[in-house]
């Protein structure tokens, strides 16, 4: 069965539809009917142009305008007072440290005060030095002093050496087996040669004579000695009485010497073993502190063995000097 469109436009169902459409395109001519006869800007007519305008508005102020114009010569409103102090932060208020039960208020110092303060306020003993300290101060004082040269450095030599300048001077001998009677007989030698020496030293200068082998022993008391007449008398009989007998500790002998703090030490020994080491002449060079010179001798049957020695290197390290006896010729001289 086929249907016609004749047939289709007759039915009673598509003529709502076709009346919708005509109206609805009607309506659409006459809108652009109306558009086409708004009126438009000529082409001598001026642009407008739109402003801006800022607002400030207050829940308690009337509201204030601020034009484009008033924005660019500078003229802005004035903030009223009243919104600048609330703008500003509000003061901070310190914390109230409540007291606490059992401790006293803290009170303020007042420096003004401070001088009024009673002498009396500290205890004396606190400060008060016992009588042992008073000695012990005392004899630091008495030993400063004598250290302090009262006149000119004597010269000296011993066995034939260079001039020896100082006006403190320590003697240190070596009473070994080997320099005694039974060795190369140094000893007894050595009485007239260190009296001689002493000798020469004015009542205002000091020595001492320090004797060594595994031990030290020395004169009259372990401390610096005034030249006098009897102390200089002394020394003979002090070296008279040494015995020779046992090892050898250089290191012994000379650490006894600095200790006294001189001007001058002259060693005295056949540099026989056990030798000075590196660290041991480190330590001399310590406590010598610049201000010793060392002055060694060294005692030997014929020539020199060994040229470079710890001897050497000790009067080198200490500014002194170096000097070599074969015996046998000295006694040959010396006769």
């Amino acid at each position: 069965m086929s249907i016609s469109p004749e047939s289709d436009i007759q039915n009673p169902l598509w003529r709502p539809f076709g009346l919708s459409l005509l109206f609805h395109t009607l309506l659409f001519a006459l809108l652009l009917v109306l558009i086409n006869r708004l009126p438009g800007d000529s082409p001598g007519d001026e642009l407008r142009r739109g402003s801006l305008v800022l607002a400030i508005t207050n829940t308690d102020q009337p509201m204030d305008y601020l034009t484009e114009e008033d924005i660019s010569n500078g003229e802005e409103s004035q903030v009223p007072a009243t919104e600048a102090s609330e703008a500003s932060p509000p003061a901070i208020e310190m914390p109230k440290i409540p007291d606490l039960p059992g401790l006293a208020a803290v009170e303020t110092l007042d420096v003004t005060n401070m001088a009024d303060v009673p002498k009396n306020s500290v205890r004396p003993h606190e400060f008060t030095l016992s009588k042992d300290d008073l000695k012990m101060i005392a004899k630091e004082q008495r030993e400063l002093k004598a250290r302090q040269p009262k006149g000119p450095p004597a010269s000296i030599s011993v066995f034939g050496s260079g001039e020896l300048k100082g006006q403190r001077f320590v003697f240190v001998i070596d009473r070994s087996k080997s320099m005694g009677s039974q060795g190369l007989g140094v000893l007894k030698r050595a009485v007239k040669e260190l009296s001689t020496a002493i000798n020469q030293l004015e009542d205002y200068h000091q020595f001492q004579i320090v004797a060594y082998h595994d031990r030290t022993i020395t004169m009259s008391r372990r401390a610096m000695l005034p030249a006098s007449d009897s102390n200089k008398q002394q020394a003979p009989e002090f070296i008279n009485g040494l015995m020779a007998f046992g090892g050898t500790s250089h290191d012994y002998g000379l650490y006894a010497a600095l200790a006294f703090h001189p001007d001058i030490v002259v060693l005295m020994t056949d540099a026989g073993f056990p030798e000075l080491n590196a660290g041991h002449l480190n330590e001399m060079k310590i406590m010598s502190r610049g201000k010793v010179q060392i002055h060694t001798i060294q005692f030997g049957s014929g020539p020199l063995q060994v040229d470079d020695n710890f001897m050497k290197q000790l009067a080198l390290q200490s500014r002194g000097s170096f000097r070599y006896i074969d015996v046998n010729q000295w006694y040959k001289k010396n006769k």
